[in-house]
């Protein structure tokens, strides 16, 4: 015989039939010392609305979300005394959230929770099951709050067919070569009560781009596509590659973000460029040309090199300099890079050079105040001018004239053998 003098309440089991929103239920009712305890099962033939069934019993401004199409089977039931609820049950009908996907079944955990601070009462659960979207087995989890959502995970399809299913009037821009990519581990998520739909996967697919008559070649694309309640889309794609000019000229970790918003696209990133051993950074531009985008990266340099490394960096040695200038060759004070994808590369800058610095055209000696240079590389050819400026001549007995500024213009390979422009 048991003894309870200790004073403590042994626990009790009751076993019980019963029929809940015409469901008939079997189980046992259990009490200790804290709580009472319902635990109850569903006949296994028995198919049951979950819906109809809760609404049956649960306090008004209690409810389970109401796009939760599914039927279920051999339902497990447990209610505490202080309010606990617990469903876990298995779906027996299939679902079709879109035309290519198709939630087949599940298993069911759904509790009812309280929240501490407002003390109103909520579901939230989990259906996991399995699916099948774009024609390919998955597993799904339903999320079970106010409102369902989806998650999908798909192991790989080809971002032109994603495309072509869900937005099918979204067009990439012509620049990028992306529609082939295989994107690896797409994740759908579906609220299917709005019809608001995500995309998010990744691609180590290596595609390449013209870039400054040499190519970018890109090797990691993180995509994410989203269509809103009004089925307006967003896009954004993050691509990073790398390019290699020439051996002094290299752009390194180069990242491009493309954005689609309100029907149209901005591009934007940036890269690391390596002139000379030397590191800089550069912004990326896109700048529009009639019908077509050019892809442009700009930006003003503050390099410690002399015009002949910047010449050496693009294949032209010191010896290209006209002799007359030689003795010119200075740190540059100013540099501007641009490079785009129409195989053009465009150097621009100057230097301001002292009082001794001269230049000696015929038995004249005149002094030079600055230089500035122009290179521009297209289509393998390199074409560099040279503009020398000076000014406050004194009178020249050569020249009947007193001469305040003059410019002349040199061009390697191209040079204007003593070009003389005063103005």
């Amino acid at each position: 015989m048991a003894d309870f003098s200790n004073g403590q309440t042994p626990n009790m089991q009751l076993a019980t039939k019963f029929e809940l929103g015409k469901v008939q239920f079997e189980g046992y009712l259990e009490k200790n010392q804290n709580k009472s305890f319902l635990y109850a099962k569903s006949a296994s033939e028995t198919t049951v609305d979950l819906i109809k069934l809760a609404n049956s019993f649960l306090p008004e401004g209690v409810n389970l979300p109401k796009d939760l199409p599914f039927e279920f089977t051999n339902l497990f039931l447990s209610v505490c005394s202080k309010g606990e609820l617990n469903f876990r049950a298995q779906t027996v009908s299939s679902w079709e959230i879109t035309e290519d996907f198709t939630i087949h079944s599940g298993k069911l955990n759904l509790k009812l929770i309280k929240n501490p601070s407002t003390h109103e009462r909520a579901f939230t659960g989990l259906i996991e099951g399995k699916s099948k979207l774009f024609d390919i087995d998955t597993t799904v989890k339903v999320t079970i709050a106010e409102q369902l959502k989806m998650s999908v995970i798909v192991p790989e399809i080809k971002l032109d067919n994603l495309l072509a299913r869900y937005a099918a009037n979204l067009e990439l821009p012509s620049e990028f070569p992306l529609k082939d990519l295989i994107l690896k581990n797409l994740e759908v998520n579906i609220i299917p009560l709005t019809g608001e739909m995500s995309f998010k996967g990744n691609s180590t697919s290596t595609f390449q781009m013209p870039l400054g008559g040499a190519n970018i070649e890109f090797t990691n694309v993180e995509f994410y596509l989203s269509l809103d309640q009004d089925q307006q889309i967003g896009c954004n794609i993050q691509v990073k590659g790398k390019s290699i000019l020439n051996p002094e000229l290299k752009l390194d970790e180069f990242e491009l973000i493309l954005d689609f918003k309100n029907d149209k696209w901005s591009i934007e990133g940036a890269t690391d460029m390596y002139m000379l051993e030397t590191k800089t950074s550069l912004g990326v531009t896109i700048l529009k040309e009639k019908s077509k985008s050019l892809l442009s990266l700009k930006s003003k340099l503050k390099l410690p090199i002399k015009l002949s490394q910047l010449l050496k960096s693009i294949g032209i040695e010191n010896n290209a300099l006209p002799e007359d200038l030689t003795h010119l060759d200075a740190e540059l004070e100013s540099l501007e890079f641009t490079i785009d994808n129409h195989k053009k590369i465009n150097f621009i800058g100057g230097v301001s050079l002292t009082n001794q610095s001269n230049l000696q055209i015929g038995e004249e000696v005149l002094p030079l105040a600055s230089f500035h240079f122009d290179i521009q590389i297209l289509d393998e050819e390199t074409e560099v001018k040279l503009s020398l400026k000076g000014g406050n001549l004194p009178q020249l007995a050569s020249i009947d004239a007193q001469i305040k500024s003059y410019l002349f213009q040199f061009e390697i390979n191209k040079r204007k053998e003593n070009t003389f422009i005063p103005f």
